[in-house]
């Protein structure tokens, strides 16, 4: 498609999902995918099998959190293993308040991203190379709110993330489905997941390192019913 064709697509899409972005940030959208496939062909940042979907895979899941919650204000964020850029990017865009970190331990990834955040011209928005273990005490306490979208298990992550998360912080999270009342206060950890993960779940609460989970099943409608099938997002309260 073409720009146009792209932007008109995009914005059908985000409508259809009660998301309306203004044109600069669509604009933004389409030169980041433009960009990313371009890094894509010399760096694996996305599967090659997923270039095709990388709108549906990648974009609107990234953004499925502006589609089921609402956050205000300027919270700080951290992208966990951001790999190409995701979420973070997307929401950045979507969000421009938000301070975010994208961090990823491999540097090429962390080259790119740099490159892209730069080329979009995101404004508090930070790159940084190491693994969660080893950020310095300058990140401990820092962030509202940690997303990730990586593999990992959920409290293997929860474990990285935790010494990160300020305790006193007082953003939130509401909840923009019509059906259910849901407000999630700060800290919160955001993981993005797919398939079983009840196992998953139940070894969080077993470890008792968490206040309470809410899992909110991702349907993104005027895309094939297939893409994003059982992906879920997943909200962590502590």
């Amino acid at each position: 498609m073409e720009n146009l064709d792209k932007k008109i697509w995009l914005q059908n899409i985000l409508l259809q999902n009660g998301l309306k972005l203004e044109n600069e940030q669509l604009d933004s959208l389409i030169l980041f995918v433009y960009l990313l496939l371009e890094k894509n062909k010399f760096i694996n940042l996305i599967s090659r099998k997923d270039t095709e979907f990388v709108w549906e895979n990648h974009i609107l899941h990234s953004l499925a959190i502006c589609k089921y919650f609402t956050i205000e204000g300027s919270p700080n964020i951290l992208d966990l293993g951001t790999g190409g850029g995701f979420p973070g990017i997307p929401l950045k865009i979507a969000l421009p308040k938000i301070k975010i970190d994208l961090l990823d331990s491999i540097r090429k990834k962390v080259e790119a991203v740099s490159e892209f955040v730069e080329a979009l011209k995101l404004d508090n928005a930070s790159v940084v190379c190491s693994r969660t273990e080893n950020l310095g005490a300058q990140f401990y306490n820092k962030y509202d709110i940690v997303v990730s979208r990586g593999v990992a298990p959920l409290i293997d992550l929860i474990k990285w993330a935790k010494p990160l998360m300020n305790r006193s912080s007082n953003f939130e999270l509401v909840s923009n489905m019509k059906n259910e009342k849901y407000t999630v206060k700060a800290p919160i950890f955001i993981a993005f997941k797919g398939g079983q993960i009840e196992a998953e779940i139940q070894s969080l609460k077993l470890a008792n390192i968490c206040a309470s989970v809410f899992v909110c099943d991702i349907s993104v409608q005027g895309i094939e019913i297939n893409l994003l099938q059982d992906k879920k997002i997943v909200l962590i309260q502590f």
